[in-house]
């Protein structure tokens, strides 16, 4: 079920950073929120599910090129005069921003560092954040960056396992809008926010990394170098996947390790956030064959 990360780390698709291919340009993007740091991932769709992951990064950015966030010496946004909410909110309030001003190459720009020449800026069509740790922190965050959004939006995982009934047979209430193992609503007191099925969606980012680049659906990182993406495959690889059985139902319940997985979330929240935009797999376009009414 767990694709390696050696495997991970190779699956590369020569493009440059920061750069979309001509035929991905819906962008999406996922802020995992911490104390002391913030990760993101930045990845571009095209209209068949596959993926092209295209930045990650660390809020503040890290002179280390592989490093686990408990380690000294990081710089990180802990002031000790300074109260914790408000440090997280400051660091996410800028790095919204920084994400959403990010000039993103499309492939083929000839001029790179400078808007003289290169293609017309790609916005975000959604930008997720993660809302399990301090929702509030997050919403006002988002307020501060950029105002009420439709883009930038608040999200939390759930694990729903195998004794739990899964979302799909959740009872729909008023404004809430349903997808693929994720549903969009308004918690009492907060803002809009999409919870999403955890488990369903690891095993989905685990499945497009298995697919050989160029496969429709597929995972691709960015460049030529497979230990740019040490690390980073390291996070894919910090859960444990283990087949459960109950009541006539059988999923993969993901469990943690002690090791760091927050790239893994913030790639599981871009994936989402494409879902929520629309974008389907083969698997999801076909459709179900229409009943034949009754010859009356």
């Amino acid at each position: 079920m767990v694709v390696p990360a050696r495997v991970i780390r190779r699956r590369l698709n020569g493009l440059d950073h920061q750069t979309l291919p001509l035929d991905a340009q819906t962008l999406t993007g996922f802020i995992d929120v911490h104390d002391d740091l913030l990760y993101y991932s930045v990845v571009a769709w095209s209209d068949n599910f596959t993926g092209y992951v295209i930045d990650y990064g660390t809020y503040p950015k890290q002179i280390r090129r592989v490093f686990s966030k408990g380690e000294t010496g990081l710089v990180t946004m802990s002031r000790s005069d300074q109260r914790k909410d408000g440090v997280i909110q400051a660091g996410l309030t800028a790095l919204i921003k920084e994400l959403m001003s990010t000039h993103w190459y499309v492939e083929g720009d000839t001029v790179r560092g400078s808007a003289c020449g290169a293609s017309e800026n790609i916005a975000f069509s959604k930008l997720l954040i993660d809302t399990g740790y301090k929702p509030q922190i997050v919403e006002n965050a988002i307020r501060l960056a950029v105002g009420r959004s439709t883009v930038v939006v608040p999200a939390k995982g759930k694990s729903i396992k195998a004794v739990n009934l899964p979302m799909k047979e959740w009872k729909r209430k008023s404004g809430e809008v349903h997808g693929n193992h994720w549903i969009e609503s308004t918690p009492p007191g907060r803002a809009r926010t999409i919870t999403v099925d955890t488990n369903f969606w690891k095993c989905q980012v685990h499945d497009a990394f298995r697919l050989l680049p160029g496969t429709p659906g597929s995972l691709t990182l960015w460049g030529r170098d497979s230990e740019t993406h040490r690390m980073f495959s390291e996070h894919m690889n910090a859960e444990v996947a283990k087949l459960v059985e109950s009541g006539g139902n059988s999923l993969y319940e993901w469990q943690d390790t002690p090791n760091d997985n927050h790239f893994f979330d913030c790639i599981v929240g871009s994936m989402i956030a494409a879902s929520r935009l629309g974008i389907k797999s083969a698997e999801e376009k076909i459709e179900r064959p229409k009943r034949k009414r009754a010859s009356l």
